[in-house]
């Protein structure tokens, strides 16, 4: 097999710009099927659609054709001069079918017409700017005439500017209070970050972050009582309240307890007053999600009250919480019949023995789909916690060992959720078998998402099947012993059968980066072509390490963009630096990210 050490020219193909394009560029890909009974009158990279008056049930079929090109960046109707036809423009509302362009998830920028004739402006209203603003996620501009109306334009134009003009203003400190006082039923989240706070009525909001800009951990805003939190008359719909750097007083628990609809709240870092602990804890009773990070008080303790119960909550997340000791952070989580997920960090190390033993082995948590624990247990540990919590999962959709050794006893003790996991991460364990990960690869039917360490490419031929067909982001890493690079093809033929993959991450864990055996070469004469059915495939990561490069060559770079959708391809692909810069300028042509 040849090593690709230079670059062919391109194919004549591969001549098209980068898909950044403006509707009615010569070189604009054209839909599927032609826009029948529409005309477009191209000058200068811009078009106006014109529909004659007896046309107007082909918007639909106009906007499904649209709506294939999913790539599109920039889409300009407004054309460069008023011209001489009397017919009608594309209407862009959702009467006329605007909901059929969602999938134009790419779009940044809408231009539509300039001129003053009547006939080429839109006829837009508030609910199809709307729809645009909230579907349409990139959007930085719509420029042209928005309605016939001047009156209409100017209020469409004003919602605009606060949605989507002014959408990235939150990094330079925000809008005006003016500003959102005017547009305060726009407001759906927003972030009060300063020195002094002023609440305003902002009767849609539902997410609220509040965090104080002082360097002094002692200076935090809200001291005493300064604050006066009337979260219900001012935010009614709150959902979502996010505190950091800020003074737990009772003006805020009584708030946040007597709401009607908050049920997410995020502290920390911050300060909860000693008298005022029962009163916070009473403020939980009705969370679903509580995560709380870094939390001081006066005495350096703040014990959960013996009778408390969280019947609500779905989520629990402790992090670094200093003031509950590990033994009462679980018993807290023990107190939360129903929850789904509980992600514990606990700032020192505990005992394994300590979870071995706990009575979170007793069919606690019934619902539990995600239990991320902080211990580093040796093989015969970890199996020990597993058979233990078998009982408390319910779906057991998740787990994640974050280190310690993974290997046959606690696979077997694994075993009991392989057939209903569907989220695996093995990618940090200290030492993970690579006849341990075929298994995994053989026996998950629903598994979706997947972070091992390495596999051999002997090990995946003495396997069976890979039945694990519901996969939709795979990071793994392949190696090849020097007698094994025949193997290749059946390699490939493996991968070709993971149709759902969006994400292929082939570096594996950073504990991998010294193994030995060469690469998975992505390249046509090693079989790359039967990946041809990966067509959800979105995103390819390969090594950082230039010794352990692609070997890539133009024709295999053509290849994969002739065949997939990619939006980024990472790493080193070739160790010619050269080579890879070349291969680079090829993908970042076509409007595929590359590395630096």
């Amino acid at each position: 097999m040849s090593t690709a050490g230079t670059l062919g020219s391109h194919h004549r193909h591969h001549h098209h710009p980068p898909p950044t394009i403006k509707s009615g560029s010569p070189d604009a890909p054209l839909p599927p099927t032609p826009i029948v009974g529409a005309t477009g009158a191209s000058s200068g990279g811009r078009t106006i659609s014109r529909i004659k008056e007896t046309e107007y049930h082909l918007h639909q079929m106009i906007f499904e054709s649209l709506s294939t090109l999913d790539r599109l960046t920039i889409l300009d109707m407004g054309g460069s001069s008023d011209g001489s036809s009397g017919d009608a423009v594309l209407e862009f509302r959702l009467d006329c079918g605007l909901g059929e362009l969602a999938r134009l998830q790419e779009l940044r920028i809408v231009e539509f017409h300039h001129g003053s004739k009547s006939e080429h402006k839109q006829r837009l209203e508030m609910k199809d700017i709307e729809w645009m603003i909230d579907n349409w996620k990139r959007l930085t501009r719509i420029g042209g005439c928005l309605n016939r109306s001047s009156g209409i334009d100017v209020q469409l134009k004003e919602v605009l500017r606060w949605r989507v003009i002014d959408r990235d203003l939150v990094s330079n400190g925000g809008p005006s209070d003016d500003a959102i006082y005017k547009h305060q039923r726009l407001v759906h989240d927003l972030l009060l970050y300063g020195s002094s706070i002023r609440f305003m009525n902002l009767p849609n909001l539902r997410k609220l972050h509040v965090e104080s800009n002082s360097d002094d951990e002692m200076d935090y805003i809200g001291n005493g009582e300064t604050i006066h939190w009337d979260l219900t008359e001012k935010y009614p719909l709150l959902d979502d309240l996010t505190i950091r750097s800020v003074n737990v007083g009772p003006s805020l628990c009584r708030a946040i307890s007597e709401h009607p609809s908050i049920r997410r709240l995020s502290l920390g870092p911050a300060y909860v007053e000693i008298g005022n602990l029962s009163t916070f804890w009473e403020a939980c009773r009705n969370l679903e999600r509580l995560s709380l990070t870094e939390i001081d008080s006066e005495d350096g303790s703040m014990p959960v009250p013996k009778d408390a119960v969280f019947n609500r909550m779905l989520k629990l997340t402790l992090n670094g919480v200093e003031l509950l000791s590990p033994p009462e952070q679980l018993n807290m989580a023990l107190r939360c019949p129903r929850l789904e997920t509980f992600e514990w960090y606990p700032l020192r190390p505990i005992k394994v023995r300590m979870l071995i033993n706990h009575p979170m082995q007793r069919d606690r948590w019934p619902q539990l789909d995600e239990l991320r624990i902080p211990p580093e247990p040796q093989d015969a540990e970890l199996a020990s916690i597993l058979e233990g919590i078998s009982g408390c999962f319910g779906k057991a959709t998740f787990f994640r060992a974050w280190s310690g050794t993974f290997g046959p006893m606690a696979f077997k003790a694994l075993c009991f959720h392989l057939t209903i996991l569907v989220h695996l991460r093995l990618d940090y364990c200290i030492s993970v078998a690579s006849s341990t990960i075929r298994d995994v690869l053989c026996s998950c039917p629903n598994l979706e998402i997947l972070y091992v360490r390495t596999i051999y490419a002997r090990d995946i031929t003495e396997g069976g099947p890979w039945i694990c067909q519901q996969l939709c982001e795979l990071g793994i890493c392949i190696r090849f012993e020097e007698t094994e690079q025949d193997l290749h093809s059946l390699v490939f033929e493996r991968l070709s059968t993971l149709v759902r993959l969006t994400t292929l991450d082939m570096k594996g864990s950073i504990y991998d980066y010294n193994s030995s055996g060469g690469v998975l070469e992505f390249r046509l004469d090693y079989g790359l072509g039967q990946l041809a059915s990966l067509h959800a495939l979105r995103v390819i990561r390969f090594h950082t390490k230039i010794e352990q490069a692609q070997q890539l060559g133009t024709k295999d770079v053509e290849w994969m963009i002739d065949n997939w959708k990619l939006k980024g391809i990472y790493g080193h692909l070739n160790r010619n630096l050269e080579v890879e810069a070349q291969l680079k300028g090829i993908l970042n042509f076509h409007g595929i990210a590359t590395s630096p």
